[in-house]
């Protein structure tokens, strides 16, 4: 994930799955112990998304 982000920004992350290797619990607590900052976070289990389909939700806070 690091990886991810220092090439291509942490913007262009999403959380996501389309095959179920473990479940999204699983996936969700491993992604929470990355030790991102809370802003990145937020951004990879749901901003991103949310400012990619519908920029002016978050622009109207």
């Amino acid at each position: 994930m690091r990886r991810a982000s220092t090439r291509h920004g942490i913007s262009q992350i999403l959380w996501a799955s389309d095959f179920p290797w473990q479940s999204q619990t699983e996936a969700l607590e491993a992604i929470r112990h990355l030790g991102l900052p809370c802003g990145e976070l937020d951004a990879v289990l749901g901003g991103n998304f949310l400012s990619a389909v519908q920029p002016e939700l978050l622009a109207s806070g």
